[in-house]
Order: structure tokens, then C-alpha cells, then sequence
């Protein structure tokens, strides 16, 4: 089974997540919450590069303001502790810490 590897970038503007990928400028789509990410990605993908979805592998890179952290987001993160162990629980754990630090400690912390 062949995996395609794509790069989304995603956004919030207002109550929808704006999704595009950086090395094809004719995609681009929306979610209205966090957790359709993901599905809204792949989706648009399989749809028009004609890709089953189980094929394709996704990295999304969010940009967000200092004020975003809300009650979506948090519960996400403990949702996605309950299906992950090791590494990926431990990157979840960190995210929120990070977050709930000054934006200066949050630099000096991600710049080490």
C-alpha cells in the first residue's frame, strides 16, 4: 500500500479553522471545530487527488493566537491522551504546559 505524505497549515479565522497545504495552492478547506482537522484534510485529499484516506499521511502545522487554549482545545488534548500512550501522550502533556506559562517563558521554553 503506497502512503502520500501531504502538509497542511491551519488557522483559525473566527468559529471555522482554515486548512491549506503549502505545496498545493488549488487545496483549501475549513472545520468548524479542532477535532475535524483531520477528517476535513484527508477528505478534501482523497476527493480530489483520488487517494483512499487510509492511505495518506498528515502533518498539520497550527498557528494560533495566545488566546486560543479554550475548552475545545483542552478537552481535545485529554480525549487524544485516552487513544495515545509513550511519546505522543507525553508531546500532549507538554503542549498544555507550555500553554498555561507566559508568552516569555513559552519562548524561552520552545527555543532550547
Amino acid at each position: 500500500m503506497d502512503k502520500y505524505f501531504y502538509h497542511a497549515i491551519a488557522y483559525r479565522d473566527g468559529k471555522y479553522w482554515v486548512i491549506n497545504f503549502p505545496d498545493h495552492d488549488e487545496l483549501f478547506t475549513q472545520a468548524k471545530g479542532f477535532k475535524e482537522l483531520e477528517l476535513m484534510s484527508k477528505d478534501l485529499i482523497s476527493l480530489v487527488h483520488e487517494i483512499p484516506e487510509e492511505n495518506i499521511e498528515l502533518a498539520i502545522t497550527l498557528y494560533f493566537d495566545d488566546d486560543f487554549m479554550d475548552e475545545d482545545l483542552l478537552q481535545f488534548i485529554e480525549d487524544m491522551k485516552t487513544f495515545h500512550k509513550g511519546p505522543v501522550r507525553s508531546v500532549l502533556d507538554r503542549v498544555k504546559s507550555l500553554y498555561f506559562r507566559d508568552e516569555a517563558e513559552r519562548v524561552a521554553e520552545v527555543d532550547k
